[in-house]
């Protein structure tokens, strides 16, 4: 799981989300409805959010909002600057009038748009994740010997996918960051219901649960650092990023890993702090025009993130401080992936 079954109502629920370069401009995916494919909840707002501000600041400077009045309609509105940040804000609608799910549409100022169901590109065997979080939780080494082989859950399922690719005259063509949100409105205030970005970084660790002691789906990005000590290394730390440092270096220093080359550090602390860097703010960065790829511990590189790369492995390395392959590619993932707008895979019967 990624975001899988975050939340109980699974048209609220963001699968995950992907930015990786289109054949036309930068292609954003949220996808909801895990397992089942149900659809698209017309209550709630589904937000694409992007920052493009040089260096980036973790504020929203656009978001697409994506809504789908009567069911069966798609909406889109484009908010920039403090619009974007605020959502009692009404947007410019870029969508024609006659946007219909599972239609791929040109919006008026050339973004093209997709709703409907996909089959789900996501690759994971979850028992490696609850093993993974356990640990997290218990300061523990955790053991996957008895997991192998893997097997994707995932397959042979459907989610309900919003795609968009947009041009480099909107987006510019400097570094971005990308992250999708769920909210609705519920006698009359604004709920988050979810934040995705990074794989996993809002499950894995238990921040409700734990020291963080908060609700990371409603969280925004420009939060993620506070409790993030002058000495990250060593001095006490708190909130998320505490909780990140803290989890991660009771993992390595059970596992006897904190060391390790190629990334390994003096003390466990410092590993973990090295880990918490990486992953917040949680945001994907992508270079508009280059290759997407989401491997921070064997690459050293974040650039979006793909369809086709296995990034829960790669969230596994980083935690651990060692190298752990399930062995699942993206030929486990369910489909055939297109190389076309909607990218993702056609639904399979009964997904």
């Amino acid at each position: 799981m990624s975001h899988h079954t975050d939340i109980p109502e699974s048209q609220r629920d963001i699968t995950d989300v992907y930015c990786f370069a289109g054949n036309d401009g930068t292609v954003f995916v949220i996808n909801v409805s895990p397992l089942q494919s149900s659809g698209f909840d017309p209550e709630v707002y589904y937000e694409f959010k992007v920052d493009t501000s040089s260096p980036l600041d973790y504020l929203e400077d656009i978001t697409w909002r994506v809504t789908f009045p009567g069911g069966d309609a798609v909406k889109v509105e484009q908010l920039t600057g403090r619009a974007a940040r605020d959502r009692d804000a009404t947007g410019k609608v870029i969508t024609p009038a006659e946007a219909r799910l599972g239609q791929v549409v040109t919006c008026t100022n050339g973004i093209k748009l997709f709703a409907g169901e996909r089959g789900e590109p996501f690759f994971n065997d979850p028992r490696f994740t609850v093993a993974t979080r356990a640990a997290l939780s218990t300061g523990t080494n955790p053991s996957y010997t008895a997991l192998y082989p893997a097997q994707n859950a995932f397959q042979n399922t459907n989610v309900s996918a919003i795609v968009l690719e947009v041009p480099s005259s909107i987006t510019g063509s400097g570094t971005i960051g990308y992250w999708g949100n769920t909210s609705v409105k519920e006698h009359g205030v604004w709920h988050q219901l979810q934040h995705a970005a990074g794989p996993l970084v809002g499950f894995i660790w238990d921040f409700s649960g734990g020291s963080a002691g908060m609700d990371f789906n409603a969280s925004h990005p420009k939060d993620h650092l506070n409790g993030r000590p002058k000495n990250p290394g060593s001095d006490p730390a708190s909130g998320f990023w505490g909780q990140v440092r803290d989890a991660t270096a009771a993992v390595v220093a059970a596992r006897k890993t904190f060391d390790d080359p190629p990334h390994g550090k003096a003390t466990p602390k410092a590993y973990g702090a090295y880990v918490a860097d990486t992953l917040l703010p949680d945001v994907l960065r992508f270079k508009v025009g280059t290759s997407e790829l989401w491997d921070p511990w064997n690459k050293e590189i974040q650039n979006g993130k793909g369809i086709t790369e296995c990034a829960p492995d790669s969230m596994y390395d980083l935690v651990l401080n060692e190298e752990l392959t399930m062995g699942l590619t993206h030929k486990d993932a369910t489909g055939i992936l297109l190389d076309h707008f909607p990218y993702l895979s056609r639904p399979v019967t009964g997904g």
